[in-house]
């Protein structure tokens, strides 16, 4: 069986005894794409996200998660809202997919590895969030001690031919993303049609994770402390779990 097969068809082998070990999975685009295969087939989104996208799976012998973080469109936008550009970090944890036949606390337990290879990068702060229009609560946020500061409102979203794109794609791709501007230029260049959708996403739970030093995570918390809510409630008409994929 080669490799695509393997890694989609067998379930992985599970050793809970075993250090969980996480290794970069590399550009996409390659012959053959893990982190796109794992995100089409599991994740709810079945898209990847856009530029400055780092990819990585996380091993224990075999892979049983995949995570995907991004640096964010405006690089201090987070840092600045939560005044912690004094902290190396803004850096966004854009995917979460657990493998489906992975035990339940799967996702919580590869954020913690890779919150450690941040740690060990020179980082004190990671962030991510957690989709109210899929239900999703953020209990895999929770589960590592992640600091809740409340939700982000819809944003405008963008259509490309009748398909959903992600903002920071026309970033990475074209420079920008003001409008009407990024129409034009779209038009131009590829003859597509770009449409602006107001309030095509829906609200968000924010979480900050600290992941530095003891006194750089002490630091941030005291940083957060005016901001830090009580984690919300997991919504009794999901599922049995806040399903591992952000």
């Amino acid at each position: 069986m080669n490799e695509p097969d393997r890694l989609f068809t067998l379930p992985p082998t599970f050793d809970r005894e075993r250090t969980w070990i996480v290794r970069e999975l590399g550009s996409a685009g390659g012959k053959f794409d893990t982190a796109r295969g794992w995100v089409e087939r599991w994740h709810y989104s079945h898209r990847m996200p856009g530029g400055g996208t780092r990819t990585f799976g996380v091993f224990c012998p075999d892979m049983v998660a995949c995570i995907m973080t991004s640096i964010p469109n405006n690089q201090f936008g987070v840092a600045r809202r939560l005044r912690l550009v004094d902290w190396p970090g803004n850096i966004e944890i854009s995917r979460v997919v657990a493998h489906p036949d992975a035990p339940r606390n799967t996702a919580s337990r590869a954020i913690a590895t890779i919150c450690e290879f941040y740690r060990r990068e020179g980082f004190d702060w990671l962030f991510s969030y957690a989709d109210t229009g899929q239900n999703h609560h953020g209990g895999i946020y929770q589960a590592v001690n992640a600091i809740y500061v409340g939700l982000i409102a819809a944003r405008p979203g963008y259509m490309l031919d009748g398909v959903p794109v992600h903002p920071r794609s026309l970033v990475s791709s074209y420079g920008t993303q003001a409008w009407p501007a990024i129409r034009d230029i779209v038009q131009r260049r590829t003859g597509k049609t770009l449409e602006r959708v107001e309030a095509m996403n829906t609200p968000k739970h924010t979480y900050v994770l600290p992941i530095g030093g003891p006194a750089s995570r002490r630091a941030v918390r005291r940083r957060l402390a005016d901001v830090t809510l009580p984690y919300p409630k997991r919504d009794l008409t999901e599922g049995l779990d806040d399903a591992p994929t952000p």
